[in-house]
């Protein structure tokens, strides 16, 4: 048994197009498929049989093994090869490498998988054989989708659309439009989305496969559901559990049961949210099925959490993660330990919350250098495979020039004389050019070096005050807690030993702080989720080191949107900036932070009851308050800042979440 996820290799006999949720499915292999690959196997051992032959009953192997047993799909598709080769069988050759390349894809070696694909894909054309091709193509299209190429991946599929069209089998159209429909569901056009799964259903109701129209009415779904047509979501969510109950595909199921709970959720029905969830949960344990039941341990306690149930929340998310520890999985530990962390949150536990956090942080971070290092491996298979076509192509015209110099040889004797008149006349002109070109590549060089320098000293400006930002602020807080040591009694040695203990925390934090402003720079996106988070521990390190200071703290979440790292950090460095010079210059008994989601913005109103300050006086020579200003500025925000001597200070921000 091979578990593969949904975003599945098509191999032209039988194509399959991908879910939303990336969920895995389950391949068994059954006792007819076993008859005909022993019945296949017998005609292969005949001494008395042509070479054609024997490669078309390899190919007829390969196709019964493929999600049944890799290793002996590697060993007959490498046997393939070998006697195509040795036949010089063009077509043998290109299916061959179809199979390895679907070998080294369920093996996660894409690089190596793209290189298969490459060198099959023009085999499959100059045979002729369009079924081939639009399997091929439709490989190489899931890879570009997976690598984030989605620009490359539509027009692949749509390259294999193309030749799946030629070729009048339903089937595969149907697949390659519902991979179509996924792709642009990816990139956030929803309607073109919801048009291609539309598509997709049309012709898989000319094919009349069970299993292929569960699938998309399953997207079907989570195309209405994305749009906000909830009741057309779980109207095709129930057309898919009523279809697979009629064919008992259970591993299904778990899969559909899983996506109304998930509905139900969305609209606050809890009590049919849980009945469907725990529908999923049953199949998936007859079925042993550890990375489904990672989703829906995880999907319950969710649901107990948004109902304030964490007491029965918290076993079941910690269920999930220890499942996903168990299949090792690193995308299903992260999502477990930051789900885990915000219950904990919630229950008051900030110790365990901030230990998970650390863990979901650390293995986002690891997911992403894995990310990095396939997709570098996968654009330099690209690289290399447009380099290869570059050659040839300039090797046909290489040879195209010299069959065309052969034949005009005359006439380039006859007018050799003029030539030479001509090239005198352009040598001077292109003596004149270059003395020309020359100056102009000197001033080009000079502009280049200003520009260069002007950079340089951008990226120093962000450096510091990414660096007074971060740092600073932990500094600020240690400072507090020496500050703090000097009042304490010489007799209360544990007071003294909280406050030493403290220090050392704020100078790991410290380096943590160095280490998150270098992460968040380079990262594409964060959660909404994990903003709140930070600014939360930031919060609770303040707390400790001033003692004397009470905070009030209060962030409305709607929607757990993504932000752009940079977006991120200038709102998180913008309250860090503005408690920190509370903490330093008001005295201050009082913080409240007040942070609310808008539709497309957050708003967030700062405020204590020190002491004050003029701001007209402070605004140019404050490096702390010009940061704020920058920061706002960068954002498209705006800043209303009410304060003056002896009334505290109120900050009132509005910054687009886009």
């Amino acid at each position: 048994m091979i578990v593969r996820y949904l975003i599945l290799l098509i191999f032209f006999s039988d194509l399959y197009s991908a879910q939303v949720q990336k969920l895995p499915e389950t391949v068994l292999e059954n006792s007819s498929e076993q008859t005909i690959i022993r019945t296949l196997k017998q005609k292969l051992n005949s001494k008395y049989i042509a070479d054609s032959a024997r490669i078309n009953i390899f190919r007829k192997i390969c196709r019964e093994y493929i999600d049944t047993d890799n290793d002996e799909l590697k060993k007959y598709a490498t046997a393939m090869l070998r006697l195509s080769e040795k036949t010089s069988d063009q077509s043998g050759i290109a299916d061959a490498l179809n199979f390895l390349g679907i070998v080294e894809d369920i093996d996660a070696h894409y690089s190596s998988a793209l290189k298969y694909y490459n060198k099959a894909l023009p085999l499959a054309k100059s045979s002729k054989r369009s079924k081939l091709v639009a399997s091929i193509s439709n490989n190489i299209g899931l890879l570009q989708w997976k690598a984030g190429d989605y620009r490359d991946a539509l027009s692949t599929f749509f390259s294999a659309l193309k030749y799946a069209e030629a070729t009048g089998s339903v089937k595969i159209q149907g697949n390659i439009c519902s991979n179509i429909g996924l792709v642009y569901q990816e990139i956030n056009q929803r309607n073109e989305a919801l048009n291609w799964q539309k598509k997709a259903l049309v012709l898989r109701k000319k094919d009349n496969n069970n299993y292929s129209l569960a699938s998309n009415f399953n997207n079907l779904a989570n195309a209405y559901s994305i749009l906000g047509k909830h009741d057309s979501a779980l109207l095709y969510q129930q057309k898919a559990i009523s279809l697979q109950t009629k064919i008992n595909d259970q591993y299904g199921l778990g899969i559909s049961y899983l996506n109304s709970g998930a509905e139900y959720k969305k609209l606050k029905n809890y009590r049919k949210a849980l009945w469907y969830y725990e529908k999923s949960k049953a199949i998936r344990e007859q079925e042993q099925d550890s990375l489904g039941l990672s989703y829906t341990y995880l999907n319950i306690a969710e649901c107990y959490k948004d109902m304030g149930n964490l007491n029965q929340a918290i076993p079941l998310a910690e269920k999930a993660l220890m499942v996903s520890k168990n299949i090792k999985s690193d995308d299903r530990i992260a999502e477990s330990s930051k789900s885990l962390a915000e219950i904990y949150r919630l229950s008051g536990n900030l110790s365990k919350a901030i230990i998970l956090q650390q863990q979901y942080t650390a293995y986002q971070e690891k997911i992403f250098n894995t990310e990095m290092i396939d997709k570098a491996a996968f654009l330099n298979v690209k690289y290399e495979t447009e380099k290869k076509e570059k050659e040839l192509n300039l090797s046909k015209l290489k040879i195209s020039q010299e069959v065309l110099s052969s034949r005009q040889k005359n006439i380039w004797l006859i007018v050799l004389a003029g030539l030479v008149i001509v090239g005198m006349l352009i040598f001077r002109n292109l003596n004149i050019k270059s003395r020309l070109r020359q100056k102009q590549l000197a001033l080009e060089n000079d502009l280049l070096q200003e520009q260069n320098i002007s950079k340089a000293q951008q990226q120093r400006l962000e450096i510091s005050r990414d660096l007074h930002d971060s740092v600073g602020s932990q500094l600020t807080l240690m400072s507090s807690t020496l500050d703090s040591l000097i009042n304490i009694s010489e007799t209360d040695s544990s007071r003294y030993k909280e406050k030493i203990s403290s220090l050392s925390t704020f100078v790991d934090l410290s380096i943590s702080e160095l280490r998150n402003t270098l992460w968040i720079l380079n990262a594409n996106e964060v959660f909404l989720e994990d903003l709140h988070l930070k600014i939360l521990n930031f919060i609770n390190n303040a707390s400790e080191a001033k003692e004397d200071v009470k905070f009030n703290y209060k962030f409305v979440i709607h929607e757990n949107v993504k932000l752009d790292s940079k977006v991120a950090a200038n709102i998180f460095r913008i309250l860090q900036e503005i408690i920190n010079n509370s903490l330093k210059h008001s005295e201050a008994g009082l913080i409240d932070i007040q942070i609310n989601q808008n539709l497309n913005d957050l708003k967030m109103i700062i405020s204590d009851n020190g002491k004050g300050f003029d701001f007209e006086r402070e605004k140019d020579s404050s490096f702390g308050l010009s940061n704020i200003h920058k920061r706002i500025d960068e954002l498209s925000g705006t800043l209303k800042l009410e304060t003056s001597p002896g009334k505290g200070t109120r900050y009132t921000i509005v910054t687009p979440l886009k």
